[in-house]
């Protein structure tokens, strides 16, 4: 695995953006908005990524790697869990707690 995260015009069959990461990634959350892209990490961080503009927060939401994650349908939030057994809801995209 070459720890990047590619998006892809589909329709003309190529590429638009690459991010690199230093760590392995364990799960990715597509917000239904279209207008963000949660990437969750081996080193228990979290970046969310603007879908059209160079926003990128990173976030450290676990105390191990990330293993999931969900978007809301409105997308004004987003759960993860990690294998250190916890689930969070946090504000898209700044990762503000929810609960």
């Amino acid at each position: 695995l070459d720890n990047t995260v590619r998006s892809w015009d589909l329709r003309e069959g190529r590429q638009l953006q690459q991010h690199d990461f230093s760590s392995q990634i364990f799960s990715l959350g597509y917000c239904p908005t279209g207008e963000w892209l949660a990437v969750g990490m081996e080193n228990s961080n979290v970046e969310v990524l603007h879908a059209n503009k160079p926003d990128k927060y990173q976030l450290h939401l676990h105390e191990s790697c990330v293993l999931s994650l969900r978007f809301a349908a409105c997308g004004k939030w987003f759960v993860s869990t990690g294998k250190d057994n916890l689930l969070n809801a946090w504000r898209t995209p700044y990762g503000a707690s929810i609960f």
